[in-house]
């Protein structure tokens, strides 16, 4: 499965980053580390994508179908935190997110997705 593209405008480290109304927005990564899991976009069209979920030392793969989340920037404790697209919390699972046993299952839900 090809990883789908995003129009990317800048590097911000090693974080790429788009602009969209003059707002530069941090972009999810294509691979990234959480929760003693690794994820990997497999697919992904505007703010809908799907990440394949493994854990170091297990056989399981599982899929992550998400609608990604997107903030302007705001100030916490005193750090001002940059604008950005956001995964969906835990809070969010079963609204913006689900995860499937099978890629055919994350496909069919990826294509019911707006």
């Amino acid at each position: 499965m090809v990883v789908g593209n995003v129009n990317t405008s800048s590097n911000f480290g090693d974080q790429m980053t788009q602009t969209i109304n003059g707002i530069e927005y941090k972009v999810i990564p294509n691979q990234f580390k959480k929760k003693g899991f690794n994820y990997r976009q497999l697919k992904r069209d505007g703010m809908k994508a799907i990440f394949e979920q493994t854990r170091p030392g297990s056989p399981v793969h599982n899929y992550e179908v998400v609608k990604l989340g997107r903030h302007n920037g705001y100030n916490m404790g005193g750090s001002h935190i940059e604008p950005s697209e956001t995964y969906p919390g835990s809070s969010l699972w079963g609204i913006m997110g689900w995860t499937c046993t099978s890629i055919d299952d994350a496909i069919k839900r990826y294509n019911q997705l707006d």
